[in-house]
């Protein structure tokens, strides 16, 4: 993806404002849409979508005109990235490969938009953040982004200007633009902004007004992108406007304040107190978190007032930074609180597994902490000659050391952790869980200061009536919530005489809703069929018709492949179909036909005919009839089944052998 936009690739000022005023005045130059000049006119009333998509209260302000913020991506993205970044941030440097393959995989789906919050402590950045603003203006602001993050120890007046010339820019305007009080006027409301949404440090991003705080890695961003692509695809089917997607999903997350400040630009009020806590960041919800404390990593007493549960790897740069905020809540707490160490190691860290099941070994030894901070002292030196030199270090027992590690004596202790992880929906690392309330990524001690608190009155009130302290954690728990992608109602489906793979009477039954114009629904096929084969007398998968109604060629096609059902290759259909979601007019149908060796006369005959339109809508009203609202739409033995991190074999796998008992050891 090109990395130096026009000006036509900044976000419209007052983007999907309501629909009674007066609309962006854009301009369709060379084919493309372009975004208002500054200081062109704009509206004056912000507040609710006139589709009503903001929900609940409105608001009446005097815009202020300022400059338009960079974006990257199309201006009709259901899924509205909103970082809020810094030039002189390590974190918001390293976090930019994950913001460009998140570009890279979604270039049709996600627009993300460049937000300025400079910290006071880095005394250059709110100069390095004007410049930006100055490279914007000649359609170099990516460009110069780059350049910035690249030199963050020279952000002077001087290396900005070097910098300027180095890209090509008119030096004489850049340094004219750079003294304009608008650009300044700019970076200080996205900074009010950011603090009125509780975003005071950086990185922050909000993905459809969802809070991500830090520098996530690209598979947190990944499970939330897909949740908010789901929800997308259900308003597609309820004929939402695309363009209109992006917004009404920020609403729908409950996110009124990034809607008002950092989506409408209202002029955000000067807050001196902290901030409120950031949308998106629950951490109200008690988690059921077990812990073990005979096989975990236990820091503190044995039982304390607050259990602090911390799932981290030994791979991530990110939690080696939240270390000091550790030992400082130790420093603050002593006994009152405990930390236990949950490995989930992420798939993406290589040596993260192993890591993971030497600190155990070390454990084994008396050794975990010792062996947890070596670990962490270089996460790229995690190699086994690593973990063996780090063993000697410490003076354990190398032939147990090594015979855990040959033998793979704690990887089955690893994998417990990580499914409990994925229970509790620590999806990345590192994640906390503060007698069970969650804090995501590398939060600073005053974030976990105010849980603490509230957890120390909390418990100190429940000792005091006369739960014992070796009980507490467990009674405070105990009706925590632990997250399930299966739906616990079941529903009724009738498969008789659809397309299926696998025995009929096979113990598991997967049934696909799915539109062959979906482009989501041909990344299901796959992972389904996958698991089929390799579970062959256990799994069977039935395919139901569900094209959506904006989905204009979708239709025809599902009746194309029952026509190729009617001479038994469905499947074969399937395939080709998806391979080709962008060639789906009748005579490409005639074509696939004529490939796949049909009998052509009596497969034209049939599609011509509509023989198949009434059994594709009985599909229809049968999926409208048990809740279906977009595709792909997958139910496991009746049951809806909602993944968090996308449909794949190994997380199928999981579900099944925890709900159905399926065996790895099936053929």
């Amino acid at each position: 993806m090109a990395r130096t936009p026009s000006r036509s690739q900044f976000v419209p000022k007052h983007l999907a404002i309501i629909g009674g005023v007066a609309a962006l005045v854009v301009g369709v130059v060379a084919g493309r849409v372009t975004a208002p000049k500054p200081g062109d006119a704009g509206p004056e009333l912000v507040g609710p979508a006139g589709d009503g998509s903001m929900g609940g209260g409105t608001y009446t302000e005097k815009k202020v005109e300022l400059e338009a913020s960079p974006y990257k991506g199309p201006e009709d993205a259901p899924v509205v990235i909103y970082e809020i970044s810094e030039f002189q941030c390590p974190f918001c440097s390293r976090v930019g490969p994950t913001i460009d393959q998140i570009a890279q995989t979604w270039p049709n789906d996600v627009r993300i938009v460049f937000k300025h919050n400079p910290l006071s402590f880095h005394k250059e950045a709110r100069l390095a953040a004007i410049a930006s603003m100055a490279a914007a203006r000649q359609g170099h602001f990516w460009k110069y982004h780059d350049t910035l993050f690249a030199n963050q120890k020279a952000l002077k007046k001087d290396d900005l200007i070097k910098y300027a010339t180095d890209l090509g820019m008119d030096i004489e305007q850049f340094k004219k633009d750079l003294d304009d009080p608008k650009l300044a006027q700019k970076v200080d409301s996205d900074q009010a902004a950011a603090v009125a949404v509780g975003a005071t440090g950086t990185p922050a991003f909000f993905v459809n007004g969802v809070n991500l705080s830090g520098a996530k890695p690209f598979e947190e961003f990944k499970a939330e992108i897909e949740k908010q692509l789901e929800k997308a695809k259900a308003l597609e089917a309820q004929g939402v406007e695309r363009k209109a997607i992006a917004r009404r999903l920020t609403a729908q997350n409950g996110a009124s304040q990034v809607l008002k400040y950092i989506v409408d630009e209202v002029p955000a009020p000067k807050v001196e107190q902290k901030a409120a806590a950031a949308p998106g960041d629950d951490t109200k919800t008690v988690w059921k978190v077990p812990v073990d404390v005979d096989k975990d990593g236990l820091k503190g007493p044995k039982h304390a007032l607050v259990t602090i549960v911390e799932f981290s790897e030994f791979q991530c740069p990110f939690c080696a930074k939240v270390l000091p905020t550790l030992e400082q809540i130790e420093e603050a707490y002593g006994d009152k609180v405990r930390v236990v160490f949950k490995h989930n190691p992420l798939s993406f860290h290589p040596d993260a597994p192993l890591a993971a099941q030497a600190a155990l070994a070390a454990r084994a030894q008396g050794k975990f902490w010792e062996m947890h901070d070596l670990l962490f002292q270089d996460t790229q030196k995690l190699k086994r000659p690593d973990l063996e030199a780090y063993a000697e270090e410490l003076g354990l027992d190398m032939a147990a050391f090594n015979k855990a590690l040959d033998e793979g004596t704690y990887k089955d202790q690893v994998a417990a952790d990580q499914a409990i992880a994925e229970g509790v929906q620590a999806q990345g690392t590192p994640n906390f869980f503060v007698n069970g309330r969650k804090l995501t990524g590398a939060k600073p001690f005053e974030d976990f200061k105010e849980v603490i608190d509230e957890e120390i009155a909390k418990s100190e009130k429940l000792v005091a009536g006369g739960t014992s302290m070796e009980a507490l954690y467990d009674r405070i728990i105990k009706n925590g919530k632990i997250f399930n992608p299966l739906d616990d109602k079941v529903v009724a489906i009738d498969t008789k005489g659809a397309a299926s793979l696998g025995k009929e009477n096979a113990r598991i039954t997967i049934v696909e809703y799915s539109d062959f114009e979906c482009p989501f629904c041909s990344r299901v096929g796959d992972p389904l069929k996958q698991l089929m084969k390799k579970y062959p007398d256990d799994v069977r998968i039935v395919f139901k018709h569900f094209p959506l109604n904006f989905h204009k060629k979708a239709q025809k096609a599902s009746e194309a492949s029952l026509a190729a059902n009617a001479q038994g290759r469905f499947w074969d259909m399937h395939d080709i179909m998806f391979q080709n979601q962008k060639a789906l007019d009748v005579d490409k149908l005639h074509l696939y036909a004529e490939q796949l060796g049909l009998d052509l006369a009596k497969f034209k005959a049939e599609l011509d005919g509509n023989k198949y339109a009434d059994q594709v809508k009985a599909d229809i009203a049968e999926g409208n009839r048990i809740g279906v609202r977009g595709t792909p739409s997958v139910f496991i033995n009746g049951r809806k089944y909602s993944p968090s991190g996308g449909y794949t074999v190994e997380s199928l796998e999981k579900l099944l052998a925890k709900e159905f008992g399926l065996s790895a050891s099936a053929k």
